[in-house]
């Protein structure tokens, strides 16, 4: 009886690492040594016929729409059984250590990352292209997390895949005169690209010379979008700011909908002693620049190097600095500076920050915006100084109401800003190379 419990309890030892096919097929077996047997005689180490088998397999396995953690533990189950199969050779030599086994089982390393790349559905083919431009070549435990980490982002973001029906086509048209001869440069192609179902339009080239040049037709623009996002790539500002916009007017604004970012900013207790940073600001435009200190002291350095920017992009001279009394611009080489460069000086009293009001309001918005920046991105403080830089620039391209609805870019450089090329702080990207 004791054999018996002993032949019971190895069987469901083996049966249960079995995958549901060969379970199957031993399910009748009386005893552990007969599934034992006949499993040594379908997987027997030199079994030649199951080694191709396996490689066949190995070939034609896709991940075709699966997850890539199934894809990968179908891939990983041929590769365990293959190794048993057929072995790595191993050095044999006496004497002395060689590299050739490590030399062998990096060279299998790299196939089975190709092999786990080339088996990927075609909506990685971006973060399939990065690995393969890396150097060294990441190993495929490297490989298959870089992967995962984007088939992750992309389920956030809702970018899902496109159909065989979705893929686009280019159309391409012919422009010359009939029966006329023309060069092969004088000649023009224009390539339109269109999704197959919907005919929307995807892009457009021309082709100059027998070469397709992308970029050289109109470019879309970005700006055609829900308020509530371009809420977030501006900086969180009140909608009646972002209602100033001239390609948001014909948005519909809900002024009763709570921004979840701004509230839990508020909430948030500022650490000053995390970072230090000046704050600049031209009193006609309002137009800021900021900068970024280890120290106090380097606030003296960054307003010298100002002076030398205004003078050098704008040909302008600075006539008047008003500060809040701080030691850093006091000091007997400021005072030279000063001198030399024929700048009065204006100085707030002690205790009266309302006499620097405009400034103590801008650096209090900038805090404030950069704030809501960070909670929106989930980054860690540490990154605070590069919300601040994020955050001035953004300001400096949102209207105000004193400057009758223009913004400090626009008082300052006499042109609008541009903001087809902004995007949410935080968002996913992805680097492309052209």
């Amino acid at each position: 009886m004791a054999w018996v419990r002993v032949d019971t309890m190895i069987k469901g030892w083996l049966t249960t690492v079995m995958e549901r096919e060969i379970r199957t097929s031993v399910r009748y077996a009386n005893t552990s040594a007969e599934i034992w047997k006949d499993l040594e005689e379908r997987f027997e180490k030199e079994g030649a016929p199951r080694a191709y088998e396996l490689k066949q397999s190995l070939n034609i396995t896709r991940q075709d729409g699966n997850s890539v953690s199934s894809y990968y533990t179908k891939l990983k189950s041929i590769w365990d059984e293959l190794e048993i199969v057929l072995p790595t050779p191993r050095c044999t030599c006496n004497g002395y250590d060689c590299a050739i086994g490590k030399r062998l089982n990096e060279v299998k390393e790299k196939e089975r990352t190709y092999e786990f790349l080339m088996g990927l559905d075609e909506e990685f083919a971006i973060i399939r292209t990065q690995i393969l431009a890396m150097k060294p070549t990441p190993t495929l435990g490297i490989s298959y997390h870089l992967v995962v980490e984007d088939e992750q982002q992309c389920a956030k973001t809702g970018n899902t895949k496109k159909t065989g029906s979705e893929v686009a086509a280019f159309q391409v048209n012919y422009t010359g005169k009939k029966g006329s001869r023309q060069t092969q440069g004088a000649q023009t192609t224009q390539a339109v690209s269109k999704k197959l179902v919907t005919r929307d339009l995807i892009g457009s080239c021309n082709c100059i010379g027998g070469l397709y040049q992308m970029g050289t037709m109109e470019r879309r623009e970005a700006l055609s979008t829900t308020f509530e996002v371009w809420h977030k790539r501006l900086g969180h500002p009140s909608p009646e700011k972002i209602s100033r916009l001239d390609f948001i007017k014909d948005f519909s604004i809900n002024n009763k909908t709570q921004c979840i970012v701004m509230f839990r900013a508020n909430i948030e207790l500022l650490c000053q002693t995390l970072f230090i940073f000046l704050t600049i600001m031209d009193d006609f435009s309002r137009f800021v620049w900021t900068f970024l200190v280890k120290h106090k002291h380097e606030a003296s350095d960054c307003l010298i190097v100002f002076h030398k920017m205004v003078k050098t992009q704008f040909g302008k001279q600075i006539k008047r600095i008003r500060y809040d009394n701080r030691g850093e611009f006091v000091s007997n080489k400021m005072h030279e500076f000063y001198a030399h460069e024929g700048i009065l000086l204006e100085t707030s009293c002690p205790y009266t920050p309302q006499q620097n009001g405009v400034v103590e309001r801008k650096h209090r918005h900038l805090l404030e915006t950069s704030r809501d920046l960070r909670f929106q991105a989930n980054l860690p403080k540490s990154f605070w100084g590069e919300c601040i830089l994020i955050a001035t620039y953004m300001i400096n391209r949102l209207p105000f109401k004193f400057l009758h609805g223009a913004t400090p870019y626009e008082i300052l450089f006499n042109q609008k800003p541009s903001y087809d090329h902004m995007r949410v702080f935080g968002c996913l990207t992805y680097y492309q190379s052209t």
